[in-house]
């Protein structure tokens, strides 16, 4: 199965799809994070949202590059004069943070040789783009359940770091399992809803699971080497920039590998494998069996539905009658 998925990686061209979500992703960073803070903020705080936000960038590309994304958070969050700036300011931002899952259904696409029908161009592209800004919520959904969720650990840790300290690992250890828990959604969520092909729940939780692993093991190397300063320096004024699209490029190409992983698992073992597809054939094409007649209310059931009853009595001679009917017998039957 591994090297089924390796194989689709390197066929579908994984890296120069990775290549153009990183493109995608660096331009629609900012209106994604408005979006998000401002939907994760009415529950939260925006404040502390963007603080989580950044915090996280920290640690993931150092704090220079996270330094420049609360810059880009800023400036694009300032209020346009004129309603009609702010109108083109909000569709621009709908646009930009819609264009990478945009990408990223394609890519999914790609993974699973979907073939779109031809037509209805303008339909196709509202219902992607309104899926897309459904993901972007969807983002800000997993992220305010990740804000609470690390805010009550937080609180439980504090609470018995004082009388029971040989309970921090275990509460540390919790929260990376919730962490993974929701990292996993979250890819489970783009396998399932982006590919337009109709895959089960239970085919794309083991390649999200996969995925989400391998995106913690290279949160924390690539991050280290990405936040060392080593790329910074030799970039320059743009070393933010870079880092950021080379951190985003690493993430499309393990979301892409989980995606090849999903799609070999389900054609091996999953919805799509071909015993369960045989398995559907056979009982599609079973005959069906026909219904039983119900007998009607008052009738035997061993008999017939519609027969008449037999009439076994012998018809019986009036005894005051002496003179029998014409064509009738002399003699009257006895009982």
């Amino acid at each position: 199965m591994i090297k089924d998925a390796g194989k689709g990686w390197a066929d579908h061209r994984a890296p120069q799809i990775a290549a153009a979500l990183a493109f995608f992703t660096v331009f629609s960073l900012a209106p994604v994070l408005i979006i998000v803070i401002a939907v994760a903020g009415m529950f939260y705080g925006e404040r502390l949202v963007q603080q989580e936000i950044i915090e996280q960038f920290a640690e993931l590309v150092g704090e220079e590059a996270a330094g420049q994304v609360q810059v880009v958070i800023e400036n694009a969050s300032q209020p346009r004069k004129g309603i009609i700036a702010s109108l083109i300011g909000f569709s621009l931002m709908i646009i930009g943070a819609t264009a990478v899952f945009k990408q990223l259904k394609d890519g999914m696409n790609i993974v699973w040789s979907v073939e779109r029908a031809e037509g209805r161009i303008i339909w196709r592209t509202v219902k992607d783009r309104l899926l897309s800004l459904a993901m972007v919520l969807a983002v800000a959904f997993i992220l305010l359940v990740s804000l609470v969720l690390s805010a009550g650990i937080n609180a439980v840790s504090n609470m018995v770091d004082g009388w029971l300290p040989e309970a921090i690992n275990t509460i540390s250890i919790t929260h990376t399992i919730v962490s993974l828990v929701i990292i996993t959604l979250l890819f489970a969520s783009i396998f399932k809803i982006l590919p337009e092909i109709k895959i089960r729940w239970t085919d794309v939780l083991p390649g999200a699971f996969v995925t989400a692993i391998l995106f913690s093991i290279g949160k924390s190397i690539v991050g280290g080497y990405l936040g060392g300063g080593g790329v910074a320096s030799v970039y320059g004024a743009a070393g933010a920039f870079v880092i950021i699209l080379l951190w985003v490029y690493y993430s499309a190409l393990i979301v892409l590998f989980g995606a090849e992983l999903t799609h070999a698992w389900t054609r091996r073992y999953g919805s799509l494998s071909p015993k369960k597809l045989e398995a559907e054939a056979a009982a599609a094409s079973a005959p069906s069996k026909p219904a039983e007649h119900e007998p009607s209310p008052g009738s035997r059931p061993d008999s017939p539905p519609d027969a008449a009853p037999e009439d076994d009595s012998i018809p019986l001679a009036d005894p005051d009658n002496e003179h029998p009917p014409e064509g009738g017998s002399a003699n009257p039957a006895r009982v």
